[in-house]
């Protein structure tokens, strides 16, 4: 499984631009933590990969 790290930031303004990603139950969760850091697996990165 390949993961990659997409964003990893401290500042309000930087999260300010996660908001139209984040669901609504994480937006308070996510604009008080001291850090943020998205993580994404490709599941189907085998399969690109071949090509």
């Amino acid at each position: 499984m390949m993961q990659r790290w997409w964003r990893c930031t401290s500042s309000q303004q930087a999260k300010t631009t996660l908001l139209p990603a984040l669901s609504p139950g994480n937006i308070e969760k996510t604009m008080s933590a001291s850090v943020t850091a998205v993580l994404a697996h490709d599941t189907r990165f085998v399969r690109r990969a071949a090509q």
